[in-house]
């Protein structure tokens, strides 16, 4: 009789306890800012002109896009006057946003290093017959099968001297409010900027 009793009692005791359980609505929202698409592509056109072209002394590039924090800035523009070097940042970019999330601004040149892409054999930077202007057709340089090391600033990684970084470009990043950035890329160079067995001269820029 007890052991009924105690069993009519528990059973009584779940049937309360499923009545008292209350239903939650749980709803899980993304409050964070909107971000619009990553945008990507070319630089070719000089401030001003009205078709692609490199950059000479005094001119420059511009272009804008969008970027949400965490996100990273990668380009590359050619130093002309050499077979493959070019300027570019590390090969994870440049942060666009700081620790406390804040935009990125200013003048970002010191982050660029001149690299060595590896793709043909190295002649005298502005003196070279494979590099542009004095090349009769594109792509007439030795192939190096070589791979991408960083000459660095000022560097002479491959045997040749370079002019420092901000003697031949300055980059400059603005923030447009938000997730909106400008790059301006300018050309600092002048004709006497690299200093070659021949005389010295200016330093290109290429589109990129």
């Amino acid at each position: 009789m007890k052991r009924a009793t105690l069993f009519l009692l528990l059973a009584v005791a779940t049937v309360v306890a499923a009545q008292a359980q209350t239903r939650f609505l749980v709803t899980i929202e993304n409050v964070g800012p909107v971000h619009p698409v990553l945008k990507s592509g070319v630089f070719d056109t000089p401030v001003g002109a009205a078709a692609p072209a490199p950059i000479f002394p005094g001119e420059a590039y511009e272009f804008s896009f969008t970027a949400g924090p965490g996100m990273r800035l990668s380009l590359a523009t050619m130093f002309v006057q050499s077979n493959d070097a070019f300027y570019a940042f590390a090969p994870d970019g440049l942060a666009l946003f700081d620790a406390s999330g804040d935009p990125v601004e200013g003048d970002v040149t010191g982050a660029l290093s001149l690299w060595d892409a590896g793709t043909e054999v190295d002649e005298e930077p502005g003196v070279g017959p494979n590099q542009a202007p004095r090349q009769p057709a594109p792509d007439t340089g030795a192939d190096e099968d070589g791979v991408i090391t960083e000459i660095g600033d000022g560097g002479m990684d491959d045997g040749f001297e370079y002019p420092a970084n901000d003697a031949v470009l300055r980059v400059t990043l603005t923030n447009d409010g938000a997730t909106g950035f400008t790059v301006r890329i300018e050309n600092a160079s002048d004709a006497g900027t690299l200093a070659t067995s021949q005389g010295s001269v200016a330093v290109p820029l290429s589109p990129g």
